[in-house]
């Protein structure tokens, strides 16, 4: 995988946050809602990461927030608790770019590519 694809702080942290928040879900994704995880809003309208996950009410007004998707996973052990994530829809993009290059390198080598 080229270097610079994933070589910031802010991104492993991303990866790592949006893999504990989704631990338990099929890898492909299908069907999140049987691990209890469903989107609760999405808001802003602009589609980049300089600002990360956070949420500005001026932001919003003036119409340019980032745009933020919100999750909740539903808990339902012995102690049942209901937590929330956000996520900027650029960083899960750019998560999603590093993932398919990474995909398209490792098939490339079981193929017997370089």
């Amino acid at each position: 995988m080229p270097k610079d694809l994933a070589n910031t702080e802010t991104m492993r942290r991303a990866a790592a946050d949006l893999l504990k928040f989704t631990v338990g879900v099929h890898p492909e994704f299908h069907e999140p809602q049987e691990a209890g995880i469903d989107i609760v809003d999405v808001v802003g309208r602009l589609l980049d990461n300089a600002m990360g996950s956070k949420i500005y009410s001026e932001g919003i007004e003036r119409g340019f927030q980032e745009i933020v998707v919100i999750l909740r996973r539903v808990v339902e052990d012995a102690d049942y608790e209901i937590r929330f994530e956000s996520f900027n829809l650029a960083t899960l993009f750019a998560l999603a770019r590093i993932g398919a290059v990474q995909l398209l390198c490792d098939h490339a080598k079981e193929q017997g590519e370089s």
